[in-house]
């Protein structure tokens, strides 16, 4: 098994015992890998209550919606994350640069899709590969009450539906939805995702 220099984890547990027990199986787990826990970026948050950053996100503790009481978290880019993506297109998108709009959009594109392809990876099955918990799941599960089966199926359901509905869509305007270049653009997103 190899692991990158530098590997993040999060471990999730019902109370503050349960927490200090997973951390410690953790901890002995990585040593007996080979591996390190820096004890001095490791924290404990009561996710009722306070908010942590994660990978380029920053996720809002649980609260309760207005309107019906049910409860929901905040999952979004961090303002470094924003700010970096915002440079990666200004880069791209120099004013000395006298390019036509064809060649403006190649350069921006490969920025948005990596993205986009990332933040889908992010949403639907990135943490259920690696054997922790998505965000939504998370969400879904204390809402619904829905295993993690259920969450992959009903996002792989959803995305069926969205992308159905887009095909309908450029039917009934007499239009290719799989153009070459669509599909050209799909594969990439799909490589930059699992790269």
């Amino acid at each position: 098994m190899r692991f990158p220099g530098a590997t993040h984890l999060l471990l999730f547990a019902k109370t503050e015992e349960d927490i200090q027990k997973a951390a410690q199986i953790a901890k002995d787990t990585l040593q007996e890998l080979g591996l390190e826990v820096a004890m001095e970026k490791t924290r404990i948050v009561d996710f009722n209550k306070d908010d942590f950053d994660f990978l380029g996100f920053a996720f809002g503790h649980w609260r309760e919606r207005k309107k019906d009481g049910k409860p929901y978290f905040l999952a979004q880019p961090k303002e470094s994350t924003w700010k970096d993506f915002r440079q990666k297109i200004k880069a791209k998108t120099k004013k000395m640069l006298t390019l036509n709009p064809k060649a403006w959009l190649e350069q921006v594109n490969p920025v948005q899709r990596k993205g986009h392809a990332m933040k889908t990876r992010w949403n639907n099955e990135y943490f259920a590969h690696i054997g922790l918990i998505p965000s939504f799941w998370l969400y879904y599960s204390k809402q619904f009450g829905h295993s993690i089966n259920d969450y992959i199926d009903y996002m792989t359901k959803k995305q069926k539906k969205q992308q159905t509905r887009a095909v309908e869509r450029a039917k009934e305007k007499d239009q290719e939805f799989y153009t070459p270049d669509r599909v050209r653009k799909m594969q990439c997103a799909q490589k930059l995702a699992m790269d």
